[in-house]
């Protein structure tokens, strides 16, 4: 029972040690970095907005969700 109390704590450890390393997230401005991607000559592939308009839509439930259910 103490090994395992003992594995546990090992593992819960090295964890949270492993997952703190310290390094924050980078933040990237969208249009200054989007400019200097066009100054180098890479064109950008990935689409910045979504790629169509929702006009209509329609709300269908799954049969085991029905209202006489």
């Amino acid at each position: 029972m103490k090994k395992r109390i003992l594995f546990i704590l090992c593992v819960l450890i090295l964890t949270t040690v492993g997952c703190s390393n310290g390094q924050e997230l980078i933040s990237y401005d969208h249009n200054e970095l989007s400019k200097e991607l066009k100054k180098e000559g890479i064109e950008v592939k990935v689409p910045t907005q979504f790629p169509m308009v929702v006009e209509n839509y329609e709300i269908q439930l799954p049969p085991h969700e029905s209202i006489w259910g």
